[in-house]
């Protein structure tokens, strides 16, 4: 009991010393780095975008026909199964980016995938999009924007803000494993829990996603005919 109730005084003194000494230094080279990180994230997404729609204009009949089927069904299935099921289905599908985004963030290599995370989910993105565009012209481009959007635009939102996160403590693990002293690697117990926090907060962001999801697609969901 009295080492670990030591281990926690060091870990909170030098957390102290950390923000006390290194403030000015550290947080704005972070901040820059996820402002720079954030917008390459971004850029790969809307990459991803522009290859889905075109993948989904140009893809030939057989695409098309197996996006109009899957389409249908989704639709059919949000409007004919119950709050908690299209909560869940919407829930867990954006959760996945998230975590997979989380576990990469926490190994030391992982974060060069962090870049594809966000393309193939701007490509899911714009497949989408660009099949209601293309397929139902204003009808199409109305739902999208009115029942589809609101949802993709705040789970987009966190994951990329966990994804920038990711970068940052994945360079705090490499730092910790090439110093190898104790000082870094109880830092480094401090700044999982800080990143774990910061995955908890992007799940509630998504929850808040999904629910507007289910809200919009009962609400005016059953106003389109497809």
């Amino acid at each position: 009991m009295t080492e670990i109730t030591s281990v926690a005084m060091l870990e909170s003194e030098i957390n102290t010393e950390v923000e006390n000494n290194n403030e000015v230094k550290i947080i704005p080279k972070s901040k820059a780095l996820k402002n720079i990180l954030g917008v390459i994230l971004y850029i790969f997404l809307l990459a991803g975008i522009g290859v889905g729609a075109y993948f989904s204009i140009n893809g030939g009949s057989q695409l098309y026909k197996q996006l109009d089927f899957l389409f249908a069904s989704n639709i059919n299935q949000k409007l004919h199964q119950d709050f908690v099921d299209t909560f869940l289905s919407s829930y867990t599908s954006n959760c996945i980016f998230l975590i997979t985004a989380f576990l990469l963030g926490s190994s030391l290599w992982g974060n060069v995938l962090q870049f594809a995370i966000s393309f193939f989910r701007g490509f899911g993105i714009g497949i989408s999009a660009a099949y209601l565009f293309y397929t139902y012209r204003l009808n199409g481009a109305i739902y999208y924007a009115g029942v589809m959007l609101p949802c993709v635009f705040v789970s987009v939102v966190s994951l990329i803000m966990l994804q920038k996160e990711s970068f940052v403590f994945s360079g705090r693990l490499l730092e910790a494993v090439y110093k190898k002293d104790e000082m870094s690697h109880i830092l480094l117990h401090s700044r999982f829990n800080t990143y774990f926090k910061k995955l908890l907060l992007a799940m509630i962001i998504t929850l808040t996603a999904s629910l507007l999801d289910v809200a919009l697609t009962f609400i005016f969901g059953s106003s389109f005919h497809f």
